[in-house]
């Protein structure tokens, strides 16, 4: 099985500051490292791991439309942005998705070492799975732009 484990959720808070300090005194995640996106955000962690990257969402975002994509600024379980899962083998993923005519986008993100892939399950919800990234990989479904994250 390539999926090895959830690596991550994304919530679009209608606060930051709030619901980062919701997360961390209530399950006692602690705020920590995030690359330099151009949009606010902050990743919170557990066990050293960050587990929950939370993004403002603003309603004049174009940065992070543009990372991210569009979402209705809804409440409740409408805030979940994405599920992030962690694999291995991206081109194996990559056939799978294809043979079975399953519409993915994709992009490469050097900077965290990553390939990421996004599909859409039937209820809408946006799944990312992420591969290692290596140089040598390829594209084979829809390729998202690349976002360089400045240094």
């Amino acid at each position: 099985m390539n999926i090895q484990g959830i690596d991550h959720f994304t919530i679009r808070a209608a606060n930051l500051e709030t619901s980062a300090a919701f997360y961390q005194r209530v399950l006692g995640l602690s705020d920590g490292p995030r690359p330099a996106f151009r949009f606010a955000g902050k990743w919170l962690y557990a066990g050293g791991q960050p587990v929950l990257h939370l993004v403002a969402a603003n309603a004049d975002n174009a940065e992070l439309e543009a990372y991210l994509g569009g979402r209705a600024a809804i409440s409740g379980s409408g805030r979940v942005d994405h599920i992030a899962l962690r694999g291995q083998n991206l081109m194996d993923m990559q056939m799978r998705l294809l043979s079975l005519d399953q519409d993915f986008h994709e992009r490469v993100v050097p900077e965290l070492g990553e390939h990421q892939l996004f599909i859409d399950d039937p209820d809408g919800v946006r799944i990312e799975l992420i591969f290692p990234y290596s140089p040598d990989n390829r594209m084979a479904g829809v390729e998202l732009p690349r976002m360089d994250i400045p240094g």
